[in-house]
């Protein structure tokens, strides 16, 4: 999809997944008009998809040189942003925001950074390694973390220990899911029960390996989550126990909910996270740790369970407020418009439609690969 703020902003997202930029969206329109309008799928047979690319870059073009707008904006590194800047000529600022999948990808190094003004990252362990695959471009990173809206994500009232801990993500390998499991077979206290929410190709797999360690009335597959706020109401402590993450958005939206989190240090925690809740990163070390900082959690006083609380949603408040972020980005736009000579580009773009053909040898050489 794609937003026009006129004056302001030309926001391109691919594939609909607005997730980290809904709520900054709606803080951004205020007092503005907002004008949508919606890209063309990208599935479907070979001629489909080439039609389909096709008709969205017509769409984009026609708005980069005619619409008005001071700024660019690129959410994902995705297939839409390499395309474009291989294709087109931009004018104004250009602001790209990757996310940790785009950075590991082998097609990242198609994109034309060249005419990009700043790449916004969220971490960084995210910038270690995006530097590592490209070390001049040191100069145009910003570190903008994720954020939430803490108007969505709030403590129950009444919260109080419930024995319930929880997971939350989607159910793949990197996820390392299987490590929560392992720990519940070591907890002491025997009323603790495990709720893994999230939807994923190893649904099953967590499910057999339930089974198998006669965990069903200790560990329950809550399947995907609707209501986030009202699943969070009556868990105690989240548990992160990735291999990686760029920033782990899950864990912050419980931590404003006052649920305590229990985190596998992976490369950027210790960056992210009080270092309180921060667990060791191998994996016999996590089990062993997370079992026994469960079992003496439920052992502290109710005074100093609600003093941990309150030390994760007033992290949350200090450093992840969705009106921080919307203050970082102000100060971005601002050092861009402020600049009187933003980065020299080299333009090296098809004008006129001489695009449409380049357009089609390069999609040819993506299907032949």
């Amino acid at each position: 999809m794609i937003y026009l703020i006129p004056n302001f902003l030309l926001l391109i997202i691919e594939s609909d997944n607005d997730h980290f930029i809904k709520d900054i969206l709606k803080k951004w329109k205020e007092g503005k008009g907002l004008y949508r309008y919606e890209l063309s799928s990208g599935n479907g047979n070979f001629i489909k998809r080439l039609l389909n690319s096709l008709k969205n870059l017509i769409l984009i073009k026609n708005l980069i040189d005619n619409a008005n707008y001071q700024f660019v904006f690129f959410e994902w590194g995705s297939t839409l942003l390499r395309r474009v800047t291989n294709l087109f000529k931009i004018e104004k600022p250009v602001v790209a925001r990757i996310h940790r999948y785009e950075v590991f990808e082998k097609r990242i190094y198609k994109i034309n950074f060249n005419e990009i003004n700043k790449i916004i990252l969220v971490s960084e362990y995210i910038k270690k390694v995006f530097l590592k695959k490209f070390p001049n471009l040191e100069g145009k990173i910003v570190l903008i973390p994720n954020a939430i809206n803490l108007d969505k994500f709030y403590p129950d009232p009444d919260k109080k220990k419930n024995f319930k801990i929880c997971t939350l993500s989607f159910l793949e390998e990197r996820k390392r899911i299987d490590l929560v499991i392992e720990a519940m077979k070591f907890i002491k206290n025997p009323t603790i029960k495990l709720h893994i929410g999230g939807v994923g190709n190893i649904g099953t797999q967590l499910k057999n390996r339930i089974q198998y360690e006669k965990l069903e009335d200790r560990v329950f597959l809550d399947g995907k989550i609707d209501n986030l706020q009202e699943w969070y109401r009556d868990k105690d402590i989240i548990i992160n126990s990735s291999e990686n993450e760029s920033f782990g958005v899950s864990i912050i939206e419980a931590m404003a909910c006052e649920v305590i989190p229990f985190i596998r240090g992976w490369g950027a925690a210790k960056y992210l996270y009080p270092k309180e809740f921060i667990l060791p990163y191998h994996e016999q070390k996590f089990i062993k740790s997370l079992s026994g900082q469960m079992d003496n959690f439920y052992q502290l006083s109710d005074v100093i369970q609600d003093s941990e609380r309150k030390l994760a949603r007033n992290f949350v408040l200090k450093n992840y407020s969705l009106e921080k972020q919307v203050q970082n980005f102000n100060s971005l736009f601002h050092s861009l418009l402020k600049s009187k000579k933003h980065e020299n580009i080299n333009y090296r773009k098809s004008v006129g439609i001489k695009w449409i053909f380049k357009f089609f040898l390069s999609f040819i050489k993506e299907v032949k690969k």
